[in-house]
Formats: structure tokens, C-alpha cells, sequence
């Protein structure tokens, strides 16, 4: 009602990769084909690349999801979001040990990329590996040390390896650096309450003052 119709054969790649979102997010898979076409006439589209194996992903579509992500790996051969792409399907179809060796590739050619240092993460969680989970998990925190999300990440993990004091320790180095202290110490607090050792977490807070 709301919105103007689109001549999907003379719509910019934008408007159909929009319009393409926009009915897979309402469970329509005609979606799909709108994506396709955009490749098919832009076949570099980054966007619709990803987005049409993801989808095809959810839908455990995994042999056609494979195939894409390989089509994307064999014409893009030095495109880091194809190989991660197509460590993402081996992962989501069981194949672990294949998908491992993915992203090991992905780092091999960029050691800090986000996606698979966590993708590395959750596989080796899986696993039961903790320490190698850790391992990777250290440096998605090198380049976001605050991120919340990821902060949650590594003190659920560093329980389950039964040793929390590298998080309390890396939260007191952050409260030495200026512009990260206030948060620092809110998250450092939360966590000595996580830990049951509220004086610990009461004292923390006394340490605010006014510049924070």
C-alpha cells in the first residue's frame, strides 16, 4: 500500500537487492530470484553474493549454497568475504575440520580478520577446545577491547576454562587508558557482581569521580 511498484527488469541493482530483502525477510522466496538476477547482470555484487548464501544457508540448502560460495572463490580468488563465505557454509553443513582450514586460510592472508577469528571461536567451542577458542577470542578483543558483546563472550568462556582473572586483568589495563576508563570500571564491576564478590564490585564504583 505503502510502497511504489518496481519493474524489477529496469530497476537499478539497489532497488532489486532491496526489494529482494525485503520479501525474504517476509518468508517469501522469490526473494531469491531477484538476488540472482542482480548477479546475473553484476556478478561482483559483494551484497547480494553474501546474501544469497546466507540464505540459501538458512533454508539448509547447502549444496547450492556451496556451490555459489565456491563459483564466488574461483572468480574472486583473493576476495577475503567469498573465502569466509565459503568457510561459513562448510561450517553450517557439519563439515568442521574443512571449515576450520578455511578460515585458517582467511588469516593466513589477514591474521585480525573479525569474521574468522569468530567463526574459529564458536567451531572450537564446539569442540570443547577452550584454549584454542581463547586463543582467537584475544584477538577479536585486540582491536574492539570494550565491546560488550564480545566482553560477555570471553568471561563465559574463561569460566568454562575456569579462570577469569585474564578478564578482570584486562579490564584493569583498560582503566589505566584515559578515554576507556569510565566503561572499564562499569564492566569490571558488573563482573566482580557476576562473581559474587560484591565489595569488590562496590569498591570499583567508588572509584568514579567526576571526570568519569
Amino acid at each position: 500500500l505503502f510502497s511504489r511498484s518496481l519493474d524489477t527488469d529496469s530497476a537499478s541493482p539497489t532497488d532489486r537487492l532491496r526489494l529482494g530483502m525485503a520479501k525474504l525477510e517476509m518468508d517469501d522466496s522469490s526473494g531469491m530470484e531477484d538476488l540472482m538476477g542482480v548477479l546475473k547482470e553484476h556478478p561482483d555484487n559483494r551484497e547480494a553474493r553474501v546474501l544469497l548464501i546466507l540464505n540459501l544457508v538458512k533454508q539448509k540448502e547447502y549444496d547450492e549454497a556451496n556451490k555459489q560460495a565456491k563459483a564466488w572463490v574461483s572468480s574472486q580468488p583473493d576476495s577475503i568475504d567469498a573465502m569466509n563465505m565459503l568457510g561459513v557454509v562448510m561450517a553450517a553443513s557439519g563439515k568442521t575440520d574443512q571449515a576450520k582450514a578455511q578460515f585458517n586460510k582467511v588469516l593466513s592472508k589477514e591474521p585480525e580478520n573479525q569474521n574468522a577469528n569468530h567463526q574459529l571461536v564458536r567451531l572450537f567451542v564446539g569442540e570443547s577446545k577452550l584454549d584454542e577458542a581463547n586463543k582467537h577470542m584475544l584477538v577479536l578483543l585486540k582491536n574492539a577491547p570494550l565491546n560488550r558483546t564480545l566482553l560477555l563472550q570471553w568471561y563465559r568462556l574463561s569460566q568454562a576454562r575456569d579462570d577469569v582473572a585474564p578478564v578482570i586483568a584486562h579490564l584493569e589495563s583498560q582503566m589505566a587508558a584515559q578515554e576507556s576508563a569510565s566503561m572499564a570500571k562499569l564492566y569490571l564491576a558488573e563482573l566482580y557482581e557476576a562473581e559474587g564478590e560484591l565489595d569488590k564490585a562496590l569498591a570499583t564504583l567508588g572509584t568514579f569521580d567526576k571526570k568519569d
